[in-house]
């Protein structure tokens, strides 16, 4: 009641039931002493911001036993200026890109007080940094989507699992959240290097209050 109380006296909206009206779908889930499911969790908005959503999904949760509500925006794109590619310093953590990077030092071999050649070997490293940087952005997307699937087939299969499977099933929908997790952490944690970059590099500075 005080939920429903919130959202009258706000003008506020189901996010999820806006674009799934009749369909039935649960955000939390209890195995004992018997399997139990609701919709627990909302993301509820203002009536104004109905025409701006694009899509809303309820995908599986991690280091929870509560699923994940995701809403997503269809905003008016905003005016950008020329890109700045700048390199990330979280691909020297990835052990196949120092290997060809230093493979391909040796390769080029540069006299470094030609400046041609020093030009020509940064533009390759570069490519190289945005390529692998490319390739790992898209293998995390399809792993976090291979992770959500897998779990809500577990979830399902817990549906008409028997007393001796649920805890094999359970184990199971243990390590795939952790796996999920995992791949969702260091997907947070490059935006966040990007985030904190671009702070930067846009003259956010702290003022000498700050420092003192």
């Amino acid at each position: 009641d005080r939920c429903f109380d919130l959202m009258q006296n706000f003008d506020l909206l189901d996010a999820w039931r806006m674009l799934h009206p009749k369909e039935k779908k649960f955000t939390w889930m209890r195995f004992h002493p018997k399997v139990l499911h609701s919709r627990l969790d909302y993301v509820l908005i203002h009536q104004d911001l109905v025409s701006c959503l694009k899509k809303a999904e309820i995908k599986p949760g991690y280091s929870t036993d509560h699923n994940r509500v995701q809403v997503e925006f269809h905003l008016e794109a905003a005016k950008k200026g020329p890109g700045l590619w700048r390199f990330n310093s979280l691909l020297l953590h990835n052990k196949e890109y120092v290997k060809q990077t230093t493979q391909l030092i040796k390769d080029t071999s540069p006299d470094f007080q030609d400046n041609m050649q020093w030009c020509f070997l940064k533009m390759k490293c570069t490519e190289l940094a945005m390529k692998t940087a490319k390739l790992r952005a898209l293998h995390t997307k399809n792993l976090i989507r291979l992770f959500e699937k897998r779990i809500q087939i577990i979830e399902q299969q817990i549906f008409f699992a028997t007393p001796q499977q649920i805890h094999g099933l359970e184990q199971r929908l243990k390590r795939t959240k952790q796996f999920l997790q995992d791949e969702i952490t260091e997907k947070t944690t490059a935006n966040l290097f990007k985030r904190k970059l671009n702070w930067h590099i846009q003259g956010e500075t702290n003022s000498k209050y700050f420092h003192a």
